[in-house]
């Protein structure tokens, strides 16, 4: 829980972006899950339920792009040997919004596929959206941890965390 409240209070204004998405996503998946007594109202819920966690999803690419030009414009008036461990610090903070992104639209996730996947079972039509919502959602978690899992371009995790270690350590 501590974890998720520094994620949240270090990711500034993606992080409320996020949140608000995220519990949009949750609200409508629930919702989804009440009505499936009538199935075309189900899946349409289910599958807006996708579309917002997809959203949530892509809310928190967009808050790691945002946290790396923030952070880049702020490094230009920084001296030489201080700037490859603010640097490493601010990648590793501003991927903290795929972060909460995916542990924020996970529930909404499911619950959302659960959703669709039973009223698209009941219902005898077959909603062209459900398919087109969960693939939405497919493609955007997958975006996300494909982002949350690269390592920074151009550098060794190995040598960084020497390096860091270093510039700490009192002379």
């Amino acid at each position: 829980m501590n974890r998720l409240l520094h994620l949240f209070a270090e990711g500034g204004a993606p992080a409320q972006i996020i949140l608000c998405a995220a519990q949009l996503a949750l609200a409508v998946a629930l919702a989804s899950l009440f009505t499936q007594r009538k199935p075309p109202l189900a899946s349409r819920l289910g599958s807006l339920a996708l579309f917002a966690s997809a959203a949530t999803l892509l809310a928190g690419i967009g808050g790691r792009a945002w946290g790396l030009m923030k952070a880049g414009r702020a490094l230009t008036d920084v001296s030489p040997d201080m700037r490859e461990m603010l640097r490493f610090e601010s990648h590793r903070e501003a991927g903290g919004c795929v972060t909460l992104a995916l542990l924020l639209a996970a529930p909404s996730l499911l619950l959302g596929l659960v959703s669709v996947a039973l009223a698209w079972r009941k219902s005898e039509g077959r909603s062209a959206l459900a398919p087109l919502a969960a693939a939405a959602a497919g493609i955007a978690l997958a975006a996300a941890i494909l982002v949350h899992l690269l390592p920074i371009p151009g550098r060794d995790p190995r040598l960084e965390r020497a390096r860091h270690a270093e510039l700490l350590e009192p002379r």
